[in-house]
């Protein structure tokens, strides 16, 4: 571990400590907080810096002068495929997207298309920190989730684009500028087709269907109020579709961060999704993925999400996160209350399972 102090600018001194997975504190403090995230937060710090383009905070930080840093190694995200979590920047609105969180499209400055959820959306700012935290911990166990990013949207932007504009009941306000969450779009429009619904009769043609009982067990742990929600790309000329798993805006309950278990909600409105499932062998391998999580993993998955979406709340995000450590346990017990309710989605369930 190393210690290193630089100005910033007149007015800020910042002490960063850089710190392995292996070193992060089982007990987060709120120091040891801004310590192990810094991978991430640090670019609120230097955020003027970044071009739009992925660039690590190392980039960052030569740019602005500042190579009195001492490093190790550089400072990377803490996705299981150590990519960076972008921060881009909002070139071109394209349309307003449908749902309760009035997310808008967006080109941006990497060239991808991003679904982005603002901070003064209708539905809660902490939405943003749930997409972001549940993004990262079902990429951890390797579910087909969309790529993540900070989406940094200009002032200049939304002053001259009317359709950027927040709905309610009784009147409308503006977007508001700065860093929001984007959702990276599953696939170009001229490269591909996305629906958000399939037939019945269609979901054959799905070729991850099996990965539903995956994410039905992270939203069971995570407490998914709301129901699942997929998109169903296909590039064009393929008869097959992939599902990738969106929304998780009211994973934590939405904006109340508790954890109410109700069996028939986080759940595929269809029960053709589960058709394949008939033992605990249907849930792997992303079950024991999810139950066997490491701590440092989910405590860095955390650090990860900006603090300004939760109002650099810790103490709650603490709270949240020895949750979900406490509840890596629970989850067959809450897979069970789901199927033997009403509903009865696992037809082919083995009475020897």
């Amino acid at each position: 571990m190393s210690r290193v102090t630089s100005k910033l600018s007149r007015q800020d001194e910042v002490t960063i400590q850089t710190m392995s997975p292996k070193s992060w504190p089982r007990k987060i403090t709120r120091r040891n907080f801004l310590e192990g995230t810094i991978q991430t937060s640090a670019a609120f710090l230097v955020g003027d810096l970044f071009s739009g383009v992925e660039q690590s905070l190392n980039a960052a930080i030569e740019k602005k002068g500042l190579s009195q840093f001492t490093r190790t190694k550089p400072l990377r995200s803490v996705v299981e495929d150590d990519r960076d979590i972008s921060t881009v920047k909002a070139v071109q609105h394209i349309r307003r997207m449908r749902g309760g969180a009035q997310a808008h499209l967006f080109r941006c400055s990497d060239g991808h298309f991003y679904v982005v959820k603002f901070r003064n959306n209708p539905q809660h700012l902490k939405v943003l920190a749930n997409e972001m935290l549940v993004a990262l911990l079902a990429n951890l166990a390797g579910l087909p989730v969309p790529r993540v990013a900070i989406v940094d949207v200009a002032g200049c932007l939304i002053g001259n684009t009317p359709e950027l504009k927040m709905e309610l009941s009784t009147h409308s306000v503006a977007c508001v500028s700065g860093l929001q969450f984007g959702s990276q779009y599953v696939v170009t429009p001229w490269d591909g087709q996305v629906l958000d619904y399939l037939p019945s009769d269609m979901l054959a043609r799905v070729r991850n269907i099996k990965s539903f009982a995956g994410i039905l067990a992270l939203d069971k742990w995570t407490s998914n109020t709301d129901g699942r929600q997929a998109a169903f790309w296909r590039w064009m000329r393929e008869k097959k579709y992939t599902a990738t798993f969106i929304d998780q805006g009211y994973c934590f309950n939405g904006g109340e961060w508790t954890f109410p278990d109700y069996a028939l909600r986080g759940v595929f409105p269809d029960n053709e999704v589960y058709d394949h499932v008939c033992n605990w062998e249907s849930f792997e391998p992303w079950l024991s993925r999810i139950e066997h999580m490491s701590e440092d993993k989910i405590w860095l998955a955390a650090g990860s999400v900006p603090p300004d979406w939760y109002l650099s709340d810790w103490h709650s995000l603490e709270k949240l996160v020895e949750t979900l450590l406490q509840r890596q346990t629970l989850v067959r017990d809450l897979i069970t209350a789901f199927r033997t309710s009403i509903r009865q989605p696992f037809p082919k369930w083995t009475l020897t399972s």
